[in-house]
């Protein structure tokens, strides 16, 4: 079963969106910075395929054609992932318009292709340790006899806001992401135009970014 959830993701090496432009890179490991996998479909990595994409002889087996890189690791501590998160992660997403309007547009999807996975990384750690917090807090419920009337913060509630606006983060990281793509190409017309839609799709990424971490608390109580 689990072979077949990857050969069914590999599949899109042939089916996905760019896979018609010639490019070698019709498909990319998550955190692969070569040039050729801007704008190309990442293949998802989550704890069912890591096995058959841990080494490259295992990658070459199932997906010949993919490139191997190294897994993207998750932070270890929640105060690792938020400060990651908050301060590099949100400089380098802001950062991009820059080097849109400079024309720059490599550069910036470069740069992409390492943040984004990063974010994925950062954002399912911090849902993992508040969904942990959530357990200990009603375990902790159950138990007390405690008449305390304060309202303690409902962890449950966060990650799932939390991980709705990931969701919206990732969608425009990755709608960001083919159209530096397509600009690269040329298919979005001559420079102007396509900077300005590149431009538009970077302020809407940057508004998601700062409603996720109006949300994510710096520390778990």
């Amino acid at each position: 079963a689990l072979r077949r959830l990857f050969l069914s993701a590999a599949a899109t090496l042939a089916s996905g969106p760019s896979a018609t432009d010639g490019e070698a890179g019709a498909a990319c490991l998550p955190g692969d910075l070569d040039i050729s996998c801007i704008g190309v479909y990442k293949v998802p990595i989550d704890d069912n395929i890591r096995p058959y994409t841990s080494t490259p002889e295992q990658l070459k087996k199932f997906a010949p054609d993919l490139r191997w890189v190294p897994h993207v690791e998750l932070p270890k501590k929640y105060d690792e992932a938020y400060s990651e998160l908050s301060m590099s992660l949100r400089e380098r997403c802001m950062s991009l318009k820059e080097k849109v309007l400079r024309g720059k547009l490599e550069e910036a999807g470069v740069e992409l292709l390492g943040i984004t996975p990063r974010v994925t990384a950062c954002g399912r750690a911090i849902v993992i340790e508040l969904n942990r917090a959530a357990e200990k807090q009603k375990s902790k419920s159950m138990s007390s006899t405690s008449s305390n009337k304060s309202t303690p913060v409902d962890y449950s509630m966060k990650s799932y806001r939390i991980s709705e606006a990931l969701s919206e983060l990732e969608a425009s990281l990755g709608s960001c992401d083919v159209l530096i793509g397509q600009g690269l190409r040329g298919e979005l017309g001559v420079s102007a135009p396509a900077q300005i839609l590149i431009l538009a799709e970077i302020n809407e990424m940057n508004e998601n970014f700062a409603t996720l971490m109006e949300i994510v608390p710096s520390k778990i109580q």
